[in-house]
């Protein structure tokens, strides 16, 4: 669910940055043959989203599961677990969802002034994952 739901996320950032590309960055002319470097700083800040999200999509299908053999029965309780899981596994699907919400059908000039809240959203999945990989360490 996560996965699918950053992949949405990911799918509205290359939407923006390609319509931002083509709304403002204008055609080279011999006058003026390279565009604004504001403006190319902007799409690549876009490019550069959409890449951290498509990272954190991978992570999480990379994501470690109990191992169920006997040292591991041995040591660890399979019910609290599995609970605890599902718990922190709840917490990434709600932060994907948000994070979803801010992004889906959202124009390129809005990205970039909420960019600070996107890459703070970024940041919390991101440790949400670390959470889940050393619970299970």
């Amino acid at each position: 669910m996560a996965c699918s739901l950053l992949g949405r996320a990911r799918a509205g950032l290359d939407d923006a940055e390609a319509r931002y590309g083509r709304e403002n960055i204008p055609p080279p002319t011999r006058a003026n043959p390279f565009p604004d470097a504001t403006i190319v700083a902007n799409a690549q800040a876009l490019e550069r989203l959409g890449r951290e999200v498509g990272a954190l999509e991978g992570l999480i299908r990379h994501q470690p599961v109990p191992e169920n053999d006997r040292m591991t029965q041995r040591y660890r309780q399979e019910a609290a677990t599995l609970a605890a899981l599902a718990e922190k596994d709840a917490v990434l699907v709600g932060q994907a969802e948000l994070l979803r919400s801010m992004l889906e059908g959202v124009a390129g000039d809005a990205m970039l002034a909420g960019k600070r809240e996107i890459e703070v959203g970024i940041a919390a999945i991101a440790a949400t994952l670390r959470e889940r990989q050393t619970f299970l360490l």
